[in-house]
């Protein structure tokens, strides 16, 4: 693959990142070898306008600019781009300059060098988020790690460059609620890290609070696997067991020497016991009936509103059932 001939789409979600764009956009155009397009997805920032403002004035040939009508989320962000992108390898990043478009150019090379690779990962050296950030996210890898059989050598982030068919392959997958990671497991295999730089943020202040952290860490766990409904299976099923035996004891206790068997505070802890864990039963199973009805009325995942940049139609690639919607600016 010549540099000539192989074309880099940089694909990033942005999201009230108004005042920093211009400089995130002329690092990446400086700091790449290869012919790039820069495709900057706006997801419905409240900023009044904004970011998509920002990223309407840029006026380089080379950028792509989609405006969502809705936050359609990080992740679907994400594969809105992707499916716009033209280039041979797709490179996604966060639009906070923590991660600096410098070490994208490694990025390229650990791909580009390694055929036997569809997808490189950064892997930070050191991470400059807060505590709370670094907590959660250490959090969000244990439980996605045993949920979807990731490999262990394997560190997942958001920092990474893949080649066109893992992107196509992504894209394929029609989930209205994506969760990036276990879609990226699921097209391919074949991924390595590469140790990056990994910056404090410059701007601003991070939206990944609590609340994103824990929607994160649920969408992990009931997207990628059924792990919640078979460990509650197990545990209903020993608690079953222990139950029956406690049973049979009380019962030959009894029969044995006539004794009562007392405890009205007993009782009562063990039907708040039985009745709290049938609730968490039913609040799991609801989880996944959510999902599932989401999916089967197949909302869209994204509209576009408008594009700036380079020629291509704006239709609604998010819309899982209707034929196109073309949404003009």
């Amino acid at each position: 693959m010549s540099k000539d001939k192989t074309l880099i789409s940089v694909v990033i979600p942005c999201y009230c990142s108004a005042d920093w764009i211009p400089e995130l956009v002329d690092r990446i155009l400086d700091s790449t070898n290869y012919p790039t397009e820069i495709i900057l997805v706006n997801d419905s920032s409240p900023d009044d306008g904004a970011t998509w403002t920002a990223i309407k004035q840029l006026d380089k040939r080379n950028v792509i600019g989609i405006d969502l009508q809705f936050n359609a989320g990080q992740f679907s962000a994400l594969l809105c781009g992707m499916s716009k992108a033209n280039g041979d390898i797709i490179v996604t990043m966060d639009d906070d300059l923590q991660h600096p478009p410098e070490e994208i150019q490694v990025l390229l090379s650990s791909l580009i060098e390694r055929e036997d690779l569809d997808c490189v990962i950064g892997r930070y050296k050191s991470k400059k988020h807060g505590i709370i950030r670094n907590l959660g996210s250490s959090l969000v890898r244990a439980i996605y790690h045993r949920a979807s059989g990731k490999p262990k050598h394997l560190t997942m982030g958001s920092f990474r460059a893949m080649r066109r068919s893992v992107a196509d392959a992504m894209i394929r997958h029609r989930t209205n609620r994506p969760v990036f990671g276990p879609i990226l497991l699921a097209s391919t295999r074949r991924i390595e890290n590469v140790d990056i730089q990994h910056h404090s943020r410059p701007y601003g202040k991070s939206g990944y609070r609590l609340r994103q952290l824990v929607k994160t860490t649920m969408d992990n766990l009931f997207d990628a696997t059924t792990a919640p409904l078979r460990a509650f299976s197990i545990m209903g099923t020993l608690i079953a067991m222990g139950s029956a035996g406690f049973g049979i004891v009380y019962l030959y206790r009894y029969l044995e020497g006539g004794i009562g068997v007392p405890g009205f505070t007993t009782n009562v802890l063990l039907i708040s016991f039985f009745g709290g864990i049938t609730l968490l039963g039913l609040g799991l199973i609801g989880e996944y009936i959510d999902r599932i009805v989401r999916e089967v009325r197949g909302p869209p995942r994204w509209h576009i509103r408008e594009t700036v940049g380079n020629d291509f139609d704006n239709e609604n690639e998010g819309n899982k059932h209707s034929p196109p919607i073309i949404l003009t600016p």
